[in-house]
């Protein structure tokens, strides 16, 4: 009786990591074909060489194969995914390539007219990510909407809120001067928070067209 219960554990213990490795890691004997194929997806995409991390496996919400890469020239990491039967991929290099863009091209415009700004964040929507290319930013930036949030270590009080509001201004006038589609806009002092949306569609020429999007003050 003792021998049947230990087999039956035996066989139940094996079944569950048999069970948990299927659902992390998939079919482990197709990794490599997979992963053969998102590489040759990538260099044939973008003309770079790329390495990929381990395969795993999302069978929730997602029947996929995924990991992540890194493009050897640029050095951007990003999320890559394969259905098993390799028939659909797709990946997230433009996401984050013109994530850190947002970061060389972006932040220095902000940053000189809000010096003292603690934080900085960026993402953006590709409008044609069909014709993806590395220098597109240089040549074309009216590619993608940009949403561009700002942390400032100060708040935002009756004193300076027309100097605050002026220096917005300024900033968006200059965002719009460098060919950038600015979505949205988003300034927190210290929790007071001013967000505009759809920049692009709007005209700002002085302090009283931002006082509709102050919360408290």
């Amino acid at each position: 009786m003792k021998k049947i219960l230990l087999f039956f554990s035996i066989l139940f213990s094996t079944t569950v990591i048999v069970i948990g490795i299927y659902l992390f890691f998939g079919l482990p004997w197709k990794h490599h074909e997979l992963k053969d194929e998102m590489v040759q997806y990538l260099e044939n995409r973008y003309k770079d060489d790329f390495s990929l991390g381990t395969l795993h496996y999302q069978i929730v919400n997602k029947n996929v194969y995924h990991t992540m890469a890194t493009a050897k020239s640029t050095s951007v990491s990003f999320h890559i995914e394969i259905t098993p039967d390799g028939k659909t991929i797709e990946d997230a290099y433009s996401i984050e390539y013109w994530s850190e863009a947002g970061e060389k091209y972006l932040k220095p415009i902000v940053k000189q007219h809000f010096h003292d700004m603690s934080s900085f964040y960026s993402d953006i929507y590709l409008l044609q990510e069909e014709v993806f290319q590395l220098d597109t930013l240089n040549n074309n930036r009216d590619v993608a909407y940009w949403n561009v949030s700002v942390g400032l270590g100060y708040s935002l009080d009756s004193e300076n809120k027309t100097e605050e509001l002026q220096k917005i201004i300024n900033l968006i006038h200059a965002l719009e001067n460098e060919g950038f589609i600015i979505k949205s806009l988003s300034f927190d002092y210290l929790g007071n928070i001013i967000i505009i949306p759809d920049v692009y569609q709007k005209t700002f020429t002085e302090v009283d067209d931002l006082i509709p999007y102050l919360k408290s003050l």
